[in-house]
């Protein structure tokens, strides 16, 4: 539901972590300990087969991706798995945007915007349920105390992952309990994805700071109590086992029927999908298709749902001009620090690759050639602002490796190939064209993508040394976020988001204190970065669109991503578990979004 964040969206996992820095580490072992401990208990008591499951209104749901931490704010914890099961069921926000992509009202009963203020009315029914405390209400000074924890300004030291929207905000008046008025510096166009995330003022007065609370639970404190405003709590958390949400029978809405969700972690999707032909989970969301999914198509007892989706796989390509840098178990080698950010040297890099045979055999025996198409949009994912002619500004780069030689020619390269596949690796401005490129152990892109890409950019001279990398905590956690630091040349990885292009700015802004909080390649363009800016404060939208695709285009040309496509959405649940139909949702808001409406069935 933060939605001014883009989540890393992860294929299965093995190793995790509990935070990124050594610091937040060494503050919660002793509570990752015990939670290991009374969770690891809790998860071994859950019954075992779907029949068990259904008499004591169990459901259990296959996680791909650790948690790594709560707070969704939080640069260190923006996991797509961690929104899903311990954001979206236990901390709602003004809006949740639906399986179409629509926003509908949810914590707020009403949401005026206008050029100077934001108001925003609270739900008269809303209450903060605190396990072992009274029921307290949601209020504007909880509204308050969010704003001040991200807008950069207040809280300058909280490592926030985007303070766009907040940082347009000059100040906030509250009118009673239950409604707030915000004044804009600014107006800002995407309104509806701010206060996606609301704090609890009173059950974090006690806690430790911005950086450090949530990171083992979604709690009060002192006592650590699960607090909700939701349909569920997270009551406990099991580091590499998995998790536990109970219901919260005193939130606003449709009181659950399901008592308790189980998110169970596992390693690989092979074992995910195994686990769910066996009956050892009820529902799987696999974020990457492999070809044991086939059969589930047509599974007796199986119903599946699959829809177009707002995560975006692409590669990312570091910027940084100093190496090398080394960290993290990755090398930001002097090659790559050297030649990438010559944008003819990363347009040789996308000219190299043709796309669509690899998506074809990503999804091989799960959808049919040629379903999902390449991605030429980095803003849009889905609809017409992704797909329109216009709009396509990164199909120059497809699929031309002559083009590729030829430009690496032109700019005084040596020792290639005079065709595709002649043989050789070039040198360009005194530094061989070998670079590192990092990806996750997934097997769409470890065993199936990675390979490829290899062959395809030897083929134009051009050598990659690749590695795969558990998602977390090495990929995720430990590599990506060490901005202005760099330790890859070229990183493969999906973000997940909402349908407003807003949540680029984050990943595209010039690095600064408060800008720039994922843009883990250090790209940086004014032009770009004006341009986002005035998008963001546009509120007519024909112009605000032109904005932003003016953005995409340069982005596009400096070749500050490499698009690759937007991966599908799948859901495969157990045929008795009604209410699930809806449930998939291709955005960050995931597929526990309507957890409330699920219950067995015969």
């Amino acid at each position: 539901m933060h939605r001014r964040v883009w989540f890393l969206a992860a294929a299965a996992v093995g190793m995790l972590a509990l935070a990124s820095s050594a610091a937040a580490m060494r503050t919660t072992t002793v509570s990752r300990a015990s939670a290991m401990s009374a969770g690891a208990r809790a998860l071994a008591a859950i019954p075992r087969t779907p029949a068990a499951r259904q008499a004591s209104k169990t459901v259990n749901f296959a996680m791909e991706q650790d948690a790594g931490g709560f707070n969704l704010s939080n640069q260190d914890f923006t996991g797509s798995w961690a929104a899903y099961f311990g954001e979206v069921p236990e901390i709602r926000g003004i809006y949740m945007i639906d399986n179409h992509g629509k926003y509908r009202l949810d914590l707020a009963s009403k949401v005026q915007a206008t050029k100077k203020t934001l108001k925003i009315w609270i739900r008269k029914d809303a209450n903060w349920n605190w396990q072992g405390h009274a029921l307290f209400p949601v209020t504007a000074s909880d509204f308050i105390y969010t704003w001040q924890q991200l807008n950069g300004v207040n809280f300058p030291k909280n490592n926030v992952a985007s303070t766009v929207g907040y940082n347009l905000i000059t100040r906030a008046k509250a009118h009673g309990k239950k409604q707030v008025t915000f004044y804009w510096k600014k107006p800002f166009a995407d309104y509806k994805d701010l206060f996606g995330y609301i704090y609890p003022k009173k059950a974090l007065a006690a806690g430790p700071d911005f950086n450090h609370f949530w990171s083992d639970c979604v709690c009060g404190y002192p006592d650590k109590k699960p607090i909700s405003d939701g349909p569920y709590f997270l009551q406990s958390w099991t580091p590499g086992a998995g998790l536990i949400l109970k219901s919260n029978p005193k939130w606003y809405g449709h009181t659950p029927a399901i008592t308790t969700i189980v998110g169970k972690l596992y390693d690989a999707e092979a074992s995910e999908i195994n686990a769910f032909k066996g009956g050892e989970v009820d529902a799987i969301a696999p974020g990457q298709p492999i070809s044991s999914m086939a059969s589930l198509l047509t599974q007796n007892g199986v119903k599946h749902v699959i829809t177009p989706g707002y995560t975006q796989e692409h590669m990312d390509v570091q910027f940084s001009k100093v190496g090398p840098q080394s960290g993290a178990g990755g090398t930001h080698t002097a090659n790559a620090a050297a030649l990438l950010s010559h944008h003819w040297f990363a347009q040789a890099l996308a000219m190299a690759l043709n796309r669509q045979p690899v998506i074809n055999a990503v999804y091989a025996g799960v959808l049919p050639n040629n379903t999902v198409k390449p991605l030429n949009n980095p803003f849009y994912t889905v609809g017409p602002l992704a797909t329109s002619k216009k709009y396509q500004f990164f199909a120059q780069y497809s699929n031309k490796p002559a083009a590729a030689i030829a430009l690496l020619k032109k700019h005084g390269c040596t020792g290639g190939p005079n065709k595709p596949g002649a043989g050789g690796y070039w040198t360009c401005l005194g530094h061989k064209a070998e670079i590192n490129f990092y990806t996750t152990t997934a097997p769409a892109r470890c065993n199936i993508s990675m390979p490829a890409w290899i062959n395809m950019e030897k083929a134009i001279g051009i050598k990659l040394d690749t590695h795969c990398y558990t998602a977390q905590p090495d990929f995720f956690t430990n590599l990506l976020p060490n901005q202005p630091h760099a330790y890859f040349d070229l990183a493969e990885y999906a973000f997940q988001g909402s349908p407003d292009p807003a949540g680029w700015d984050a990943i595209y802004q010039c690095l600064t204190k408060t800008a720039g909080g994922q843009n883990y390649k250090n790209y940086c363009d004014p032009k770009v970065n004006r341009l986002m800016t005035k998008a963001d404060s546009e509120l007519n939208p024909i112009k605000r669109i032109a904005e932003v695709q003016a953005a995409a285009k340069l982005v596009s040309r400096d070749v500050a991503v490499i698009p690759l496509y937007a991966r599908p959405s799948f859901l495969f649940y157990n045929s008795k578990i009604k209410g699930m139909g809806s449930s998939d949702n291709p955005t960050s808001e995931g597929p526990l979004w309507t957890a409330q409406s699920w219950k067995w069935g015969s």
